[in-house]
């Protein structure tokens, strides 16, 4: 049976930031590795910068700061993107609404 690679991702004292949301944490908090354990599972003790400290964590809940910093910029971007696109589609709304008014104005005036 294959044995499990159980060496340490992160060193102690390294600036981490939580990769999903934890108790008492929101994800991409940062925070700091104070305590290294466990032989079978290697699990980490962090003190959050919201100054909540969590033990017993997996290093798939924690993520570098770097990495933190890309994701938060990554979804600012496509928030930023959304908007435009939502702009982009009231003006081809309003663009539209006004040539039928136009329309409707010439068609009214040729009746009459």
């Amino acid at each position: 049976m294959p044995r499990k690679n159980e060496t340490p991702v992160f060193k102690q004292r390294q600036k981490v930031a939580a990769a999903r949301d934890l108790p008492g944490v929101p994800a991409d908090t940062p925070g700091r590795v104070v305590l290294i354990g466990g032989y079978s599972w290697v699990r980490y003790r962090v003190a959050f910068a919201n100054g909540v400290e969590l033990g017993m964590l997996h290093a798939e809940d924690l993520t570098t700061v770097a990495e933190a910093e890309e994701r938060v910029a990554r979804q600012a971007a496509a928030v930023r993107l959304a908007e435009r696109e939502q702009e982009r589609a009231a003006a081809r709304e309003a663009a539209l609404a006004a040539e039928a008014a136009r329309l409707a104005a010439e068609e009214n005036g040729s009746a009459a």
